[in-house]
């Protein structure tokens, strides 16, 4: 695993480079920490110009443990699917303005090329329009992604955003550049 500076690092770039490709203001990455028992969260933009930036780190029942900033009103994304997949390093949660518009056309969604095929057609879409406030919706949520085909990896949920994971960051971005967006069409 890699140390706490090359996991910072490497969620400041994927937060930037996120909030580039979509637009998105309101989103956030986050990686487990070393030893795998706690996590670090980082905002793609903090709340204001004066604040700083916000990388937090907070365990498994959202108590924060370091960094700046607090735990996301959706920390359950992160501590559910983090539990249940213990072979998941990495979440990225998004508000892709494609994604948000695909998942509620109201049909299915397919790949269209070689760099999207991997998450099998058609894409699962999570039909559950909420925030992820708790446990359960984060478990509910964490089993419905185990599920998908392809290893239950990503898939927008209805009306509301994109959702992945992967075994790491850079995965994970590389993914989401060429799954979420451009490469899945209804």
């Amino acid at each position: 695993m890699p140390s706490l500076k090359v996991i910072e690092a490497d969620l400041r770039i994927v937060s930037d480079i996120l909030e580039w490709e979509s637009g998105d203001i309101f989103g956030h990455v986050g990686a487990r920490l070393p030893g795998g028992q706690d996590i670090a969260c980082k905002a793609f933009r903090p709340a204001s110009a004066t604040e700083p930036d916000w990388l937090v780190h907070f365990d498994f029942d959202a108590k924060e443990i370091g960094g700046n900033g607090t735990a996301p009103r959706e920390w359950a994304i992160y501590t559910e699917i983090f539990r249940l997949r213990p072979d998941v390093q990495a979440i990225a949660h998004t508000h892709s303005p494609a994604c948000v518009a695909m998942s509620l056309a109201d049909r299915q969604i397919m790949p269209v090329h070689m760099q999207s095929a991997k998450f099998g057609a058609p894409v699962p879409v999570y039909p559950r329009p909420i925030h992820i406030k708790d446990r359960d919706e984060g478990f509910d949520l964490a089993t419905a992604l185990r599920r998908c085909q392809g290893g239950g990896h990503q898939g927008p949920w209805r009306g509301h955003r994109g959702q992945g994971y992967r075994r790491g960051l850079h995965e994970r971005h590389v993914s989401r550049a060429h799954g979420q967006d451009p490469g899945l069409r209804p």
